[in-house]
């Protein structure tokens, strides 16, 4: 059998037939590990090809040839390993908190070596079963279960369940199924409704969107934006939404009910794709709606990159005429520092952060100061996630008037939602 000049581990031909066979003679304790360093990449451009060579042995020698429980190793290609490794017959949970610690421990150890990029490894692993077929099969669940976490900074292995493959293979689908659902119209928007706290008055709703597949089922949108952001594709549902909100808002006035704003959602790729969204834009000119009922959100990350030109494109949405939102507040990148030169008119604290700071005297103290200096400085400030009326209340008390989530209501189809807030605001006068 052959190896791999520089890492000794087998080449990946050879690593398959030897795993076979070890599986097949020994029995089933066995587990395989598919592996990755997530910022290798950017290790190879700080610090030379020379140096990310040497992170690879690194990686061989502290994950297979110091690992005591490591039967068989192959590296496949560039900083990709697969490891065969004995299961002891430890549970799932234990085997977790084996690797965890396993991988935590090598980024300490490379910390002095890479003090410029925190080395990142990614993992996935599958249990082998009775019903083992060949170590291919294997290796594709094993990749399964790594990709599952492949964006992630906070979890660094990932167990085979049917249930990521369930989610893998409607990733894989979820491509062909939005185009389809674009060309035959199943791209739905829901409406969640803003609430006035001293009023309990309805004040404006966000736009939100679901696909219905062939099968007429709903697909909730953590299983399609991510891969249509990765695509490339979701400023094409960001457009069909935006439109479908003015066409909405446009029916309410013809009607004689009184509009409230909607807020529509806009990702990092529509900012940054200028000729896309300026065709946006000259769709939506045919709509007679005034510009403040349609507001438009932003997540605070599209501020990590490209900052001073996503600015500048937020900022010219604004003379136009438009308020801007920043959603989920809180959620771990902002700061007040950055938010006063931001061209936003309100913010949306993220549920997370809500839930942490109403929980302690300290945290309310805390949410109540950051409320007043937005309000201070012009800003609006809405609460998210609010589920309970005790919540709501100890939200007001620290100074903010609007809220959104289940305590009123949840997103609603746009029928419902008219039927159900909308029909009763029928005015003569707008």
């Amino acid at each position: 059998m052959q190896s791999d000049k520089l890492t000794r581990l087998l080449y990946f031909d050879d690593f398959k037939k030897e795993a076979d066979r070890i599986i097949t003679e020994e029995g089933k304790d066995y587990i395989l590990v598919s592996m990755n360093i997530s910022n290798f990449k950017y290790i190879n451009d700080v610090y030379g090809y020379e140096a990310g060579d040497e992170l690879l042995k690194q990686l061989a020698e502290y994950f297979y040839f110091n690992n005591p429980n490591a039967r068989l190793g192959s590296r496949m290609h560039a900083d990709r390993f697969v490891i065969l490794t004995s299961a002891n017959e430890d549970s799932e949970e234990r085997l977790f908190h084996r690797f965890f610690e396993r991988h935590a421990e090598f980024s300490r150890r490379m910390e002095s070596r890479y003090p410029l990029a925190k080395v990142h490894v990614n993992a996935g692993a599958c249990q082998i079963s009775e019903d083992f077929r060949s170590i291919s099969e294997i290796v594709d669940k094993a990749e399964i279960a790594r990709k599952s976490i492949v964006d992630s900074y906070v979890e660094n292995i990932a167990f085979y369940s049917e249930d990521l493959a369930r989610k893998a293979d409607m990733e894989r689908k979820v491509i062909p199924m939005f185009e389809q659902a674009m060309k035959e119209a199943r791209i739905l928007v829901y409406l969640q409704p803003k609430f006035t706290i001293d009023t309990q008055e309805l004040a404006g709703a966000e736009a939100l969107v679901r696909i219905r597949d062939a099968e007429g089922n709903v697909v909730p949108p953590n299983m399609f934006i991510p891969v249509l952001e990765k695509a490339g594709m979701i400023s094409d549902l960001d457009s069909y939404v935006v439109e479908k909100v003015y066409e909405l808002v446009e029916s309410w006035i013809d009607r004689g009910i009184r509009p409230v704003p909607v807020s529509v959602n806009l990702s990092r790729l529509d900012l940054l794709y200028e000729m896309k969204w300026e065709e946006t834009l000259k769709k939506v000119e045919k709509y007679r709606v005034p510009r403040q009922y349609i507001e438009y959100e932003v997540t605070e990350t599209v501020f990590l990159e490209d900052m001073e030109y996503i600015t500048a494109k937020l900022g010219n949405i604004q003379k136009m005429g438009y308020k801007v939102s920043m959603d989920d507040f809180g959620s771990g990148y902002s700061s007040l520092n950055t938010v006063g030169v931001l061209p936003v008119d309100i913010i949306k604290f993220d549920r997370g952060f809500v839930q942490n700071s109403i929980n302690t005297n300290k945290g309310v103290k805390i949410m109540s100061g950051i409320i007043d200096i937005f309000k201070r400085i012009g800003l609006e400030v809405i609460c998210e996630g609010v589920e309970t009326k005790e919540e709501e209340n100890v939200v007001a008390s620290c100074g903010c008037n609007l809220v959104q989530g289940f305590l009123h209501d949840r997103p609603l189809p746009i029928q419902e939602f008219e039927e159900k807030y909308m029909l009763e605001r029928k005015a003569s006068v707008l």
